[in-house]
């Protein structure tokens, strides 16, 4: 991928990008850029300076094609999607894959895992749980790991489950 990143690094809008994110003059928007062109700036600022980026973008789908484009560079990125409001309160139909979703995305900013978190205007808008609480919060298990069950369901408990005999899906 070097062969795309020279010739960047001469060009003076680039510079001049790279400059304002390195003095935090953010937020910073870059328009006009076909959305291949806005990864290879994306991958070339956190690179050159050593930084993740949550960039927002018009829609869901315009961040899930960018996170595919940044991926070909070789960042790990993720999407970070839209909380889904659902009014029907009957519990078989919801799905928590969207929560699912969200968490990954945030979790992996936290621990190095992921450099860039793409998402729409309305997801970057939604509430979410501050940092510090998940930190707290992440109970992760290892195959292998020996776990006190009390521990473990309790752990469970505080961060929202309910405890029932059967689940089913």
């Amino acid at each position: 991928m070097s062969g795309f990143r020279e010739p960047l690094k001469t060009a003076s809008e680039f510079r001049s990008l790279q400059t304002a994110v390195a003095k935090h003059r953010l937020p910073l928007g870059v328009l006009g850029l076909s959305p291949i062109h806005k990864a290879h700036i994306i991958d070339m600022l956190c690179g050159n300076l050593s930084k993740k980026a949550l960039v927002v973008l018009p829609d869901e789908a315009s961040a899930t094609k960018l996170v595919a484009d940044l991926q070909t560079f070789g960042l790990s990125a993720a999407v970070y999607p839209e909380r889904e409001f659902i009014f029907n309160t009957a519990a078989e139909i919801r799905s928590h894959e969207y929560e699912q979703k969200r968490l990954q995305a945030l979790t992996g900013l936290l621990s190095g895992a992921v450099q860039v978190v793409a998402c729409s205007v309305s997801a970057a808008v939604q509430r979410t749980v501050p940092p510090e609480d998940l930190r707290r919060r992440a109970v992760t298990v290892k195959t292998g790991a020996d776990i006190k069950m009390q521990d473990f369901v309790t752990a469970l408990l505080e961060n929202g489950y309910t405890r029932c005999d059967m689940v089913e899906g």
